[in-house]
């Protein structure tokens, strides 16, 4: 996220004195980051490498509240072959990558939703992709598997 993601012209931002932005994290629908885009009297506090994470309030309104912890524990894998990382919260990537590869996604729907008995939403609630994504992955197990009949 930079000060040209901006919507609109980009001539406005030469008239900004500072600019923060809120970003959604990929980690859930609950958090958030924080980023400075710009700060024309002071120093760059929260950037790419210090942002400030947030988590939505309970009530689901919009209320933020400071991450308490700098690091989140975060499982990765099947049940079977499962292992957590430690994602850095004050680092603007770990809101931006996904945890999940996109092979270990598509073994994830082939063993649950194409093998199994998973539904598409199911995976995709599982997995934190949308469903629409879940359904191309398995179309595309289907056709190979097809394909080398």
């Amino acid at each position: 996220m930079t000060i040209s993601s901006l919507a609109g012209s980009a001539a406005v931002s030469r008239y900004l004195e500072s600019c923060l932005a809120i970003n959604w994290s990929v980690l859930g629908k609950q958090y958030r980051y924080i980023k400075q885009l710009k700060n024309r009297w002071g120093e760059e506090e929260y950037g790419k490498d210090n942002v400030l994470p947030i988590v939505l309030g309970k009530d689901s309104i919009l209320t933020f509240h400071k991450a308490t912890k700098a690091e989140l524990e975060v499982e990765k894998g099947t049940e079977e072959n499962s292992k957590f990382l430690t994602i850095e919260l004050s680092q603007e990537s770990s809101h931006l990558s996904e945890v999940m590869t996109v092979t270990d996604r598509e073994e994830f729907v082939k063993k649950n939703v194409v093998e199994g008995d998973m539904s598409i939403r199911e995976a995709a609630a599982k997995t934190g992709y949308s469903h629409t994504t879940i359904k191309r992955d398995k179309d595309k197990i289907e056709y190979h598997e097809y394909e080398n009949i």
